[in-house]
């Protein structure tokens, strides 16, 4: 069974110019809930966009996903960032009856010119 997509977040963040980045810095997470009880489940997370930029990249630890900022930015600049998680999930009873379903976070991020 294919679900559509369940829900859109829209989430807005800004940041000031950086020259130096010492390590990832995390700006956004996504957590999936699962359910006990005879559930798997296979949880991903991509950036759906940007396949041209190697500024961010996604980080998961179980069910949860994290958008990180891996390079130095300056500004002025603007970048929509698209998340995608996706859940597949199947009840022990019925193992090939699966159930996938989306969550998709789109991220605006503005960079300030200035370093404040």
């Amino acid at each position: 069974m294919l679900n559509s997509t369940q829900s859109i977040t829209y989430q807005h963040i800004s940041l000031p110019s950086m020259k130096h980045l010492r390590k990832p810095m995390t700006l956004s997470r996504m957590q999936a809930v699962t359910v006990r009880g005879g559930w798997a489940y296979d949880i991903s997370f991509e950036i759906s966009n940007l396949n041209d930029t190697s500024l961010f990249d996604i980080s998961q630890d179980r069910n949860t996903g994290s958008l990180q900022l891996v390079k130095p930015v300056t500004g002025p600049d603007q970048f929509s960032v698209h998340v995608e998680m996706n859940v597949e999930s199947s009840y022990s009873y019925f193992p090939y009856q699966k159930q996938t379903t989306r969550y998709l976070a789109i991220i605006n991020i503005f960079i300030s010119a200035y370093n404040f």
